[in-house]
């Protein structure tokens, strides 16, 4: 944005911000080992901030994006074959804006999906998960928020150094300004090993967003 005196100065803003990450994760397996149960808690802390010449005059509105949220993910998988396995997932999903002048309300998504995951033949692998996600905490989106998730992905081992793989799906996630989005996405995964122990992973993926209503 430029002041109406373009000539003489120029007025610019920018917003940034710094995520800090904390993943605890544990995996227990029964004897036999075609049983297992995964958890997988991640934790993330993002603040928002202003760059550029108004960064002062700014820095208090951006402040209330400012969130935490907390993610766990609990995984029950039953190798029933020797290369395919069904999965359970149940997971929840919880963002709280950490700052007194957000806008944003308290977000959270619960939800599950059951799907099968593993080799159709030594070069074809696939995974198909199907589920639901819905706020249960903010339940004054539960009508508009709740929506079907899923995932399909297939592989290919060209050679045993070159892997293919497509995917597509759908999930459900908070947002800052807009309490939530739903996301419509696919993939593309190339997997390149060179020798033992250097490989080079190629992932391009792209997405069709749709947000909730921004608060008054």
């Amino acid at each position: 944005r430029r002041t109406d005196d373009p000539a003489i100065s120029a007025v610019t803003r920018s917003l940034t911000n710094n995520t800090t990450r904390l993943v605890m994760n544990t995996v227990w397996k029964p004897e036999g080992g075609a049983l297992s149960l995964t958890f997988n808690l991640p934790i993330y802390s993002t603040k928002f901030g202003a760059g550029g010449t108004e960064a002062e005059a700014l820095q208090d509105s951006f402040g209330a994006l400012d969130q935490i949220t907390l993610n766990p993910v609990l995984r029950f998988s039953w190798k029933f074959l020797p290369k395919t396995a069904m999965i359970l997932d149940s997971f929840f999903n919880y963002t709280h804006y950490t700052s007194s002048k957000a806008t944003s309300s308290d977000m959270d998504f619960v939800g599950g999906a059951l799907g099968l995951m593993g080799a159709i033949t030594p070069k074809i692998s696939t995974i198909i998960k199907a589920g639901w996600a819905q706020p249960v905490i903010a339940s004054q989106f539960s009508s508009e928020a709740q929506t079907p998730t899923g995932h399909l992905e297939l592989g290919y081992k060209a050679t045993e150094s070159l892997e293919f793989s497509v995917g597509l799906g759908r999930e459900a996630r908070a947002t800052p300004l807009f309490n939530f989005q739903h996301a419509n996405y696919g993939t593309v995964g190339v997997l390149l090993k060179l020798g033992t122990k250097l490989a080079v992973d190629f992932d391009f993926e792209t997405r069709i967003v749709d947000y909730g209503d921004a608060p008054d």
